[in-house]
């Protein structure tokens, strides 16, 4: 019974760890570091909860939120006409 029971113990803790590291990887932060790794996404403006970017390939124009539950979520922008907006800067 005791072998039972300590073998059902160590099954739960592996499942904790293996869950804990899974939360880990699917994580925002980390998505987010590997999206300001990036270098094809160049910033235009800094703003409160986020930044204003364009693919550098492309041009198009996307929100990149910066909070606690949304890191790194890249929103494409678009125009009157609901079309991707391109940047036309430099």
């Amino acid at each position: 019974m005791e072998d039972v029971r300590s073998g059902l113990i160590g099954l739960a803790m592996v499942c904790g760890v293996a869950l804990f590291a899974l939360t880990l990887l699917n994580s925002p932060g980390v998505k987010a570091e590997a999206l300001e790794s990036n270098s094809y996404f160049v910033t235009i403006s800094d703003e409160e909860f986020g930044e204003v970017v364009y693919d550098s390939r492309t041009g198009v124009e996307y929100w990149k939120a910066d909070t606690t539950y949304s890191r790194g979520v890249l929103t494409m922008l678009y125009d009157t006409d609901g079309k991707p907006l391109i940047y036309e800067g430099k």
